[in-house]
């Protein structure tokens, strides 16, 4: 659980440091959480296809929760 909690608190920081920029937000969470595991891991392909659905859904669901802030 503590694992979901801190996925979820990185996810939405970088959300909210890059405004919103879906790639920017991608790449940083892909720099802390799959980069510097060693081999063998998931395939990078599937690991942010993955990602950029995870990504999407918490995206969704901060504006939800903050409808005053509108990311691009």
């Amino acid at each position: 659980m503590a694992d979901c909690r801190h996925f979820l608190n990185l996810v939405e920081s970088a959300l909210k440091e890059y405004d919103g920029d879906f790639q920017k937000v991608i790449s940083r969470v892909k720099a802390v959480e799959y980069d510097p595991v060693p081999e063998p891991k998931q395939i990078e392909p599937a690991y942010l296809l993955n990602l950029e659905a995870k990504v999407k859904v918490i995206k969704k669901r901060l504006l939800k929760r903050s409808a005053p802030l509108e990311f691009k």
